[in-house]
């Protein structure tokens, strides 16, 4: 896993390798922000589309590892009405957040400090505090964001979270229905599009 000295070496705001490559021979030819990046009207230099898409991503990157200039990740959770939920709680570092089925709150997590992870269910017809996710590990909330989880699609916003645990079949709740539940998720003023997050290489040729 990276450490926080790598993701602030290329994804620091104004500081970061990306940055700097922005500011030093990109900013008159792309425009970044509501989510993304764009060729200008009139650009200086005529940049490639997949290199457009490559920088883009590491836009939105570090707009997501980072508030304002601190390493720390925020994200809106909106329980979905899904599977007979009525509540999730979220635990980070011991810091806990209870978001009823159709409410929304906000977690966060320190890419300095923060350890665990943890996520509980309550589920009708079930004893409450019903185990879905619980992890130690410096980049535990990635985990849970992209171990067992996949967009309904993607404009909405919406995870479906089908725990497993490595087996093939999903685990049932002890009402014989699947441990299954549902989430929007909001970054910034943005809907999380984890998709457009999966850096990949970039290819060549940049310029046209």
């Amino acid at each position: 896993d990276a450490s926080v000295e790598d993701v602030d070496r290329v994804f620091r705001p104004d500081g970061g390798a990306m940055w700097q490559l922005y500011n030093t021979y990109l900013k008159d030819s792309l425009d970044c922000g509501n989510g993304g990046c764009r060729i200008k009207l009139n650009p200086k230099t005529p940049l490639q589309p997949p290199f457009i898409d490559f920088f883009s991503r590491l836009y939105k990157a570090s707009r997501l590892f980072y508030s304002g200039q601190e390493p720390l990740v925020r994200l809106k959770l909106t329980v979905q009405q899904f599977n007979s939920v009525k509540k999730l709680d979220f635990i980070v570092d011991g810091s806990h957040v209870a978001i009823p089925v159709g409410k929304g709150d906000v977690i966060s997590w320190d890419l300095r400090k923060s350890q665990s992870f943890k996520v509980t269910g309550d589920f009708e017809g079930v004893e409450p505090g019903e185990p879905l996710f619980d992890e130690s590990k410096p980049w535990a909330l990635f985990d849970w964001l992209y171990g067992e989880s996949s967009p309904e699609n993607r404009r909405s916003g919406v995870f479906h979270w089908v725990p497993s645990s490595g087996q093939r079949a999903p685990i049932p709740l002890r009402n014989g229905h699947p441990k299954d539940y549902k989430i929007e998720i909001g970054s910034g003023d943005h809907l999380l599009d984890l998709p457009s997050l999966q850096l990949g290489q970039c290819r060549l040729p940049v310029v046209r």
